[in-house]
């Protein structure tokens, strides 16, 4: 329905300010076929101060946009012309223009009934980095995106068509195609991130933090806060967090180098827990870090390794941590010195 109402106020604005002169919502539920007669005939009154050439090409207009493709009929609520009828004042003659640009928007609406109730399900696509690797990939829209390990993207095939919405689990860096016509909106468990084209790193693996921070451009993030809807904008060098243990949302500022670091095989630890570090470790070398020490896990360090090995991370951090280990077969077992 916002599709319909979009395009409604934008062919009359493009005329002349007549969408000022009616409530928003009222044409909403017109273009919907929502309204009741008194809703009705409020519509009627606003019509009846436009001429007959803007009703003509009001309706012409939108039947040109729909059938040349530049709305799409399948997801547009088309005004049917028994609708427009009742809407016009009845002392009016429809005239030949309306009667054929009404009878070419029943059809579009027939078409895109039986679309909705007999056409395909939207195709899902999902692009997947595995345990132990990263990958790139380029989307439809030419947007590039890097999937660190053990993360997955997900689309439809009508990706593009009049938005870019894509769900993430797990971490990537996005550089995305501009286009303000089309916003990139990406929806993790915690937040939802909209641009327009811009670059930015999002966190977001199940049951760990949630993070958001920008490279370049800005970013907006929307989120949930109790009963409220809140949104935050973040400029290059900002970060947002959802800290999943507590259910709050802080921001940060940090340095570029972090939170990019391992699409260049770099491992860098910022005041981390060693929970999350056996986390990212496991995915990264595809291994299952098995440690009951409590005291071990919530041991913080900072700490970074470039192109390291497993055993070469592990022989640092067991100094650090104050902890022991052994490799057996593709499972760590950590236990605390004695």
């Amino acid at each position: 329905m916002r599709g319909g109402w979009l395009l409604f106020v934008r062919l009359i604005c493009n005329k002349g300010d007549y969408s000022m002169k009616i409530d928003r919502s009222l044409l909403e539920k017109f273009y919907a076929n929502e309204c009741t007669e008194e809703e009705y005939a409020q519509v009627r009154t606003w019509m009846n101060e436009v001429s007959e050439d803007e009703r003509d090409w009001v309706l012409s207009e939108l039947a040109r946009r729909v059938s040349s493709g530049e709305v799409k009929s399948k997801t547009s609520v088309l005004l049917p012309f028994s609708i427009i009828k009742k809407a016009l004042p009845e002392n009016k003659v429809i005239s030949w223009p309306q009667t054929m640009a009404a009878a070419a928007l029943w059809l579009l609406f027939v078409a895109g009934f039986l679309y909705r109730f007999y056409g395909q399900e939207p195709v899902t696509h999902t692009l997947i980095s595995k345990r132990g690797a990263v990958e790139s990939f380029v989307l439809p829209d030419s947007t590039r995106i890097w999937l660190n390990a053990g993360s997955s993207l997900s689309y439809t095939d009508q990706f593009g068509d009049y938005s870019r919405h894509v769900t993430l689990e797990g971490e990537a860096f996005f550089d995305v195609t501009h286009n303000p016509n089309k916003p990139f909106v990406i929806a993790t468990s915690a937040f939802e991130t909209k641009v327009v084209g811009t670059s930015f790193n999002i966190s977001a693996y199940p049951g760990e933090n949630t993070s958001v921070t920008v490279a370049s451009g800005k970013v907006k993030v929307q989120y949930e806060s109790g009963e409220h809807h809140e949104h935050k904008y973040l400029t290059p060098g900002q970060s947002i967090v959802h800290y999943a243990d507590v259910d709050e949302v802080a921001l940060h500022t940090v340095e570029k180098e972090v939170y990019a670091a391992w699409r260049s095989d770099k491992l860098i630890f910022d005041q981390q827990s060693l929970r999350a570090v056996f986390s990212t470790l496991e995915r990264r070398f595809d291994k299952v870090i098995v440690c009951e020490d409590s005291d071990v896990r919530e041991t913080t360090i900072r700490s970074s390794y470039e192109a390291a090995s497993l055993p070469a991370i592990l022989e640092d951090l067991k100094f650090i941590a104050s902890f022991d280990y052994q490799l057996v077969g593709d499972t760590v077992l950590i236990t605390p010195n004695p």
